[in-house]
């Protein structure tokens, strides 16, 4: 008795970089555009005091500029970040 081997196609993967590009544009759209879309934005994306964050941000980039560790700084920029949620 013989037999028969039936191969089924494999499920093609649908591309992720057309959604990533398309969620980029409306975030940019609503920075540039809409006044409260980016406010809206910036509340999402800015973890706890926008003020403390961005200073916490700029030592951080200050430490990466000057030659300190990655880690350090990022480490040190979170406890800033978390210090300002509270």
């Amino acid at each position: 008795m013989g037999y028969r081997i039936i191969y089924l196609p494999e499920p093609k993967k649908k591309p992720v970089w057309p959604w990533i590009l398309s969620l980029l544009v409306v975030v940019i759209a609503g920075v540039c555009m809409i006044p409260q879309g980016r406010q809206a934005i910036e509340t999402v994306l800015v973890p706890g005091e926008p003020g403390v964050t961005r200073q916490a941000f700029s030592e951080l980039v200050e430490s990466l500029r000057s030659g300190g560790s990655i880690r350090d700084a990022f480490v040190q920029f979170c406890k800033e970040a978390a210090a300002g949620m509270g």
